[in-house]
């Protein structure tokens, strides 16, 4: 029997389809073209799936591999560094500072510059130094005490660290203000409703003898607060300026949010003298 011929049956074909069937199997192995064919087709085949079986099982062990290096780096502790190293640099890449960023500092009467890098450091911002007055000094701690709360209302409602502080030093007077210590309101906002319930809002004499302004419990309520005041439609188009301060500056002003028309300057001022502008990195 040629190996290109169908197997036996086990019991006799006696039916008009049987005899057919060997019929078709003798012209097949008598015709040497076909013969030929066969076994190149089959030869073809035999080749194609060795290759692929080769394929497969190497991309098995390639598999098998990664996963055991993967495992090993989880359980020796590597893999946990190399992602925070990753990290590092990629917040090193994101620092943009103008050159004004390098500042000098005064410590043990020796000048050097302190640049914000990926540890994200901002000691240079609010380090008193000897010849600080006492209006500095309390700007220098209020920075100090909410910089970390301006960073994270930036990066949840992507309002400038730089303009949210100046405006708190402005209009809280660095936290001392009658209004910041009273109602723990550090942004001067008024309270506009009509049916206010007790302890929501109070009276202080602004520009007219009837202004009330919000009671807030803590004072990061009050920066919450102000996040969400300038995300409202009035003031969200702003959003499109992203850490540009002046141009933040001028925006508010133009929005009507203060009516001190000085109110863009005084902002970028007090944002220049203090270097607010590094904690929009």
């Amino acid at each position: 029997m040629n190996d290109f011929s169908f197997k036996p049956t086990l019991r006799q074909m006696n039916s008009k389809g049987a005899i057919i069937v060997r019929r078709f199997r003798k012209k097949i192995s008598s015709n040497q073209r076909l013969s030929n064919w066969y076994n190149r087709f089959y030869s073809f085949l035999e080749f194609k799936t060795s290759s692929y079986k080769k394929k497969i099982s190497a991309q098995f062990y390639v598999k098998y591999f990664l996963l055991a290096v993967f495992f090993y780096l989880f359980l020796t502790n590597k893999f946990r560094i190399k992602l925070e190293f990753g990290k590092q640099l990629n917040s090193n890449e994101m620092v943009k500072m103008s050159t004004n960023a390098a500042l000098p500092i005064l410590i043990d009467s020796s000048a050097i510059h302190a640049i914000p890098g990926p540890s994200l450091s901002f000691e240079h911002i609010f380090l008193i130094d000897e010849a600080d007055d006492s209006d500095t000094r309390a700007k220098k701690k209020y920075i100090k005490r909410f910089h970390k709360v301006a960073r994270d209302e930036m990066r949840k409602f992507g309002i400038p660290a730089s303009i949210k502080m100046a405006q708190a030093l402005l209009e809280s007077n660095a936290g001392q203000s009658k209004l910041s210590l009273d109602n723990n309101n550090h942004f001067g906002i008024k309270c506009f409703s009509k049916n206010c319930t007790k302890g929501h809002c109070s009276n202080f004499h602004d520009d007219h003898h009837k202004d009330f302004f919000r009671i807030y419990s803590t004072p990061w309520a009050s920066w919450r607060a102000h996040s969400r005041f300038l995300s409202s439609d009035r003031y969200n188009h702003l959003k499109k300026h992203k850490k540009d301060y002046k141009m933040w500056a001028d925006g508010l002003s133009k929005a009507g949010y203060a009516t001190d028309k000085k109110y863009p300057e005084k902002l970028i001022r007090i944002i220049e003298e203090f270097n607010l502008y590094a904690l929009d990195i």
